[in-house]
């Protein structure tokens, strides 16, 4: 019997987003850090010049680590201080990562049992019913879509 052969070489915890963001690529990932206040739609940082046009452009993805929040990047305010598409930051202290492009693809793997659904490198939204833990779906997706309700999948790692 033929079997399946999985060869990666990078892996990233990923998670399910309302807002249509696609999964982050880890080879563009950029600054990471702490924020250091919350205040709605923004990120704020500490340390001076941490944003600067060179090292952050809008449309640039930032994940809440600690939430597993997605966001974009809207706007540089300053130095300290990112304008961002959604309101992921709701407590100081929480560890961020930003991105400079999302997923071309990537192999997903499914660590909780549950229904999924996933938006495919071609653009094809997908229900997948009934995925049981410890699934490697053979399609490339570039987003996780938030389903509602009970016995949905979960811990998510993306694989290229």
């Amino acid at each position: 019997m033929a079997y399946q052969r999985l060869q990666v070489t990078r892996a990233l915890k990923v998670h399910a987003t309302t807002t249509g963001i696609d999964i982050p690529d880890p080879d563009f990932a950029g600054i990471s850090g702490s924020s250091a206040t919350s205040a709605s739609n923004k990120l704020t940082v500490a340390a001076a010049d941490t944003f600067t046009s060179e090292t952050v452009q809008a449309g640039y993805i930032v994940e809440n680590v600690s939430t597993g929040a997605y966001a974009l990047v809207a706007a540089i305010d300053s130095g300290t201080q990112l304008s961002l598409s959604g309101n992921i930051f709701t407590a100081s202290g929480d560890t961020f990562q930003i991105y400079s492009k999302s997923t071309r693809g990537c192999i997903l793997y499914v660590g909780g049992t549950g229904d999924l659904k996933v938006v495919t490198a071609a653009g094809d939204e997908v229900v997948y019913k009934s995925v049981q833990k410890g699934t490697f779906l053979p399609i490339q997706v570039i987003r996780i879509v938030t389903l509602s309700g009970s016995g949905l999948a979960s811990d998510f790692i993306a694989h290229w």
